[in-house]
């Protein structure tokens, strides 16, 4: 299966998500964490028992975001991590939905890249 890690104001974005890939016939587990300063590495390490990817959702900076402490913890067990977030940068005067669809956080992109990625899981 999939979890789908969907932080702050994208929990409406990751429940799309999950919509998206059951259509396709994944299984999709959505978290929504309650906390950003730390990671609950419990709930982090049972996801490799019965999941192959987890998927990072974060309305804010990706580089030294969540899901790269995600990504860091879960690197040593082999589980893969796909992050989301806004690319590092100094958008001025951009359209949200350009933006969003730059950075490919639209439930339609992120369901195609995990669509493509669980092909060769």
């Amino acid at each position: 299966g999939v979890a789908v890690v969907a932080v702050g104001n994208f929990l409406p974005m990751g429940r799309g998500v999950c919509r998206l890939l059951a259509d396709h016939g994944v299984d999709a587990t959505l978290i929504h964490p309650r906390y950003l300063s730390g990671i609950d590495t419990e709930l982090m390490d049972g996801l490799a028992a019965d999941h192959s990817l987890v998927v990072t959702l974060e309305d804010g900076a990706l580089e030294g975001g969540f899901g790269e402490k995600i990504a860091r913890h879960l690197g040593p067990t082999g589980l893969r991590v796909m992050c989301y977030g806004a690319r590092k940068g100094f958008p001025d005067r951009y359209r949200a939905d350009e933006f969003l669809a730059a950075n490919r956080l639209r439930e339609d992109l992120i369901a195609e890249d995990v669509l493509r990625r669980s092909i060769n899981l």
